[in-house]
């Protein structure tokens, strides 16, 4: 019934036999017409057609011949990695990072640059974009932004609550207008879980401490935000000694908890002060723990989840430890699994690749519906 339903519009029909085919090449190439015919359920006449009309595109390629099969050779395709490139980018309170990708997924070129001016961020982003395009010899056709902000659904605006980036649409206008190519905004913990979610499936938090406290959430295999991108927002979730409205754990709070103990003020000094001995930074750390035991607290009682995942600085040195035994100490009977990250700084880069090669897809298929694929460009 479903394919009788398409029957009437041949492109649409198409689109999605050839997508199909894609998504399985993308996910498991080199594969030869045999795979992709058992792993689509597409008749072998459907899959020989589409797959000659991709390799014309050059949206795949021929990657030899398998010759391990019983019988005739046949044919194996892989993505070309000539269709399209795209950058992601990565923006913290201290730097930018970009970099450019393939079509198919690999880093072509890198760029960071040292920025604590949020004034000044998007020239930063433009000009380490770049940078990055430069390195790679390939200028972008989209660009995919982890920020360290709460994102609309239009995957354009900041929205109007404090935070390190002025609010409004005027980063993405900035970038898109600079960069000459589609730009896309998410929350830099939401592509963080994303990255993640390669890894494991199910329902799960990705806390993450670093500038602030906050969470990117995967709810059964799915990304989620929120309908105004402010899920995982817990740095002011009320926690017991923390005045309500002020944020549990920040770079600045971490620096006043510090200078009362007499301790380093940043966390990675602080954990190597407790490991030398010292009994103000351990008490510091012990209440930083407990902080974190809280916030993982609240997302198991809103979530349920397999597992609240510990990333960034609070998955560093002996902190997952006095996590772990934070929740013992306070938790009572509630479970709270904890596990921790090993995805470390590039987390985010590696959650925004996933969104670039699905902003990629669409534009190589846009064009190829339009039967103009645009050639490759070379970077100035």
């Amino acid at each position: 019934m479903f394919a009788t339903t398409l029957s009437g519009d041949q492109g649409v029909l198409w689109e999605l036999n050839a997508r199909a085919l894609f998504a399985e090449i993308a996910r498991r190439s080199p594969l030869g017409r045999p795979e992709l015919v058992a792993a689509t359920g597409l008749s072998r006449t459907t899959v020989t057609q589409t797959l000659s009309r991709l390799v014309a595109a050059g949206v795949v390629r021929d990657a030899g011949l398998d010759h391990a099969r019983r019988g005739p050779a046949a044919t194996l395709y892989e993505v070309a990695p000539d269709a399209a490139a795209g950058a992601v980018v990565h923006i913290t309170r201290h730097h930018v990072t970009a970099a450019v990708h393939d079509f198919a997924g690999t880093e072509l070129g890198r760029a960071r640059t040292e920025e604590a001016d949020a004034g000044r961020v998007a020239t930063t982003a433009v000009a380490t974009v770049r940078a990055a395009a430069e390195a790679a010899g390939r200028v972008p056709e989209a660009v995919v932004v982890a920020t360290p902000a709460v994102i609309a659904a239009d995957g354009r605006t900041i929205a109007q609550l404090p935070g390190y980036l002025p609010p409004g649409t005027g980063l993405h206008d900035r970038l898109a207008e600079e960069l000459g190519c589609a730009v896309m905004l998410d929350n830099d913990l939401t592509l963080l879980a994303r990255a993640k979610l390669a890894l494991r499936s199910g329902t799960f938090a990705v806390l993450s401490l670093r500038d602030g406290l906050g969470a990117g959430l995967v709810v059964d295999g799915r990304v989620h935000r929120g309908g105004r991108g402010l899920a995982g927002e817990v740095a002011y979730v009320p926690q017991p000694g923390v005045e309500i409205g002020s944020p549990a754990l920040s770079e600045q709070v971490i620096a006043h908890l510090a200078r009362a103990a007499d301790a380093p003020e940043l966390l990675p000094d602080l954990l190597t002060a407790a490991q030398a001995g010292h009994r103000g930074a351990d008490r510091v750390l012990d209440e930083i723990a407990r902080r974190l035991a809280f916030a993982a607290g609240s997302l198991t009682l809103m979530l349920d989840p397999d597992a609240v995942v510990l990333a960034d600085y609070a998955a560093m040195g002996s902190l997952p430890e006095r996590v772990i035994a934070a929740v013992r100490r306070e938790a009572g009977p509630l479970r709270i699994p904890i596990e921790t990250s090993t995805l470390g700084e590039d987390g985010p880069l590696q959650g925004a690749a996933a969104q670039l090669a699905e902003l990629l897809v669409d534009l190589v298929f846009s064009r190829l519906l339009d039967d103009g694929p645009a050639p490759r460009r070379s970077a100035p």
